[in-house]
């Protein structure tokens, strides 16, 4: 008996220790995840990336470019018997280009030079002196695929493909994400219902201790039956056993809680609000509603739009194409410094160019491998928008069987409880059995562990529906 009094005093004692923390709401402990789980920064982090990767496609895809080119030349072996020999040239350009989504592409710009000839006269030719000219030709350029792209829109194709799968890869990590939160809030009231459960089986522990001292007193004055005495022993140990393991969940549940905040394993720093709250809190709720889609349905629904443009994008780029560029340019030539400018006449360039692989059977080969991944993406978000339809049912009947399991199981609780107190009375006076009162016993423990089970589903149930469907 002293062994069994001070297993009650250790585990009071764990109990004691336990309080000594900080009281933390459910929203302040969001807060320290968000502050101090390096897993959720990650995340965090990766999400940002991926939105501005998101804005990185539209430049990639369609750049707007400014290029600054130069150059110098030195030809030492321009004149052979008199004339110039030797020509210093400086090139210069720069241009801004820019890309469309149509496949047009438009360039404009300038490109100039500046040449110093060095004379060397010759009897034919005894006035030849240096000559320093310089040139200037802004132009206006235009490229456009009239196969791939004017009417047929492969650069569209391939601007849209990158874009969904960029989407495909937020909404993804935008998931990751709230299930991150929700296992959070999971932990934080799973630790909750672990101290309420360990609160729980030290006082069913103290009630069958005080049954075992009656039923020893009453054995050793010989006014009660061997029996009774050994099941009242074998009932404490029951419950001895059930706070062990009680008090190891708590632990657990401690270590995980700890761990979303980069707390110690075993740290007591913070403590959770009482259970009770949470029987409060999420018992009041009588509905469930979904708002939103479930972000990993719109992230396969997006994979299979890049995929079907991706098909798009390959089999045009594949083919034949015939391809229109022109090219204005107003040249302006000045030629010695000290002589008056000139103006050469502008010049237009109209240019078309067709192409046509060669390669068909390979080409027929990675147009069917493009067609089954758009298949095979469709398929998946098909499944997926099924199962997100599915998935929204059952946590929807689960929520209304729940609702009803709690209001059933806290009135079996009361009724237990009144029974319990009545099988004690009763044997005080030797008008029932420690089998019935045991037997009661056990059926409190049943109703109150079926309250705290249906609260704790309850809390499951409302914080997946407004995580995944309400965000």
């Amino acid at each position: 008996m002293k062994r069994l009094k001070l297993f009650v005093g250790l585990s009071v004692l764990f109990l004691a220790m336990t309080a000594f923390g900080e009281n933390i709401t459910l929203e302040q402990y969001l807060e320290l995840v968000e502050k101090n789980n390096p897993q959720l920064h990650a995340l965090s982090a990766s999400i940002e990336s991926a939105k501005k990767r998101l804005e990185e496609t539209a430049r990639a895809l369609t750049p707007l470019s400014l290029t600054a080119e130069g150059s110098y030349t030195d030809d030492q072996f321009s004149g052979i018997a008199g004339g110039f020999d030797n020509i210093k040239t400086t090139a210069y350009g720069i241009g801004i280009s820019k890309q469309f989504i149509t496949g047009t592409g438009i360039a404009v710009g300038a490109k100039g030079q500046s040449a110093q000839s060095i004379a060397s006269p010759s009897p034919l030719q005894p006035l030849l002196t240096d000559r320093q000219t310089t040139s200037l030709a802004p132009y206006v350029s235009v490229q456009q695929s009239l196969l791939k792209d004017l009417f047929n829109g492969y650069s569209r194709a391939a601007v849209n493909a990158s874009y969904a799968s960029a989407r495909a890869n937020l909404y993804n990590l935008e998931y990751s994400r709230q299930s991150f939160i929700i296992a959070a809030k999971s932990a934080y009231w799973t630790l909750s219902y672990s101290k309420t459960m360990t609160e729980h089986r030290q006082g069913s522990l103290q009630r069958y201790e005080q049954l075992l001292d009656w039923n020893t007193r009453r054995f050793r004055l010989d006014l009660a039956e061997r029996a009774d005495f050994l099941q009242a022993q074998a009932s404490q140990k029951s419950a001895e056993l059930n706070l062990t393991l009680a008090l190891q969940s708590e632990r657990q549940a401690r270590r995980a809680f700890n761990q979303y905040i980069n707390e110690a394993p075993d740290s007591e720093k913070y403590e959770v609000v009482d259970f009770d709250e949470a029987i409060n809190r999420y018992g009041a709720i009588k509905e469930i509603q979904k708002q939103k889609i479930r972000l990993d349905v719109l992230a396969a629904r997006e994979s299979a739009e890049a995929a079907r443009f991706n098909q798009r994008a390959q089999k045009k780029s594949l083919g034949a194409d015939l391809v229109l560029s022109g090219q204005y340019t107003a040249n302006n030539t000045e030629t010695d410094f000290t002589e008056p400018k000139t103006m050469d006449g502008p010049v237009m360039v109209i240019g078309l160019k067709y192409t046509m692989p060669l390669d068909f059977f390979k080409q027929r080969k990675v147009i069917a491998g493009y067609e089954d991944a758009a298949l095979a993406a469709q398929k998946s978000a098909e499944s997926a928008e099924i199962g997100e339809k599915t998935d929204w049912q059952n946590l929807l009947d689960a929520w209304k069987i729940d609702l009803i399991r709690l209001e059933m199981a806290q009135t079996i609780r009361d009724f237990q409880m009144q029974y319990v107190e009545e099988n004690r009375r009763l044997l005080q006076r030797g008008r029932t059995t420690t089998n019935a009162l045991i037997q009661s016993e056990e059926g409190l423990d049943g109703a109150v562990l079926n309250v705290l089970g249906a609260v704790l589903s309850l809390i499951t149930d409302y914080e997946m529906a407004q995580g995944y469907y309400n965000y």
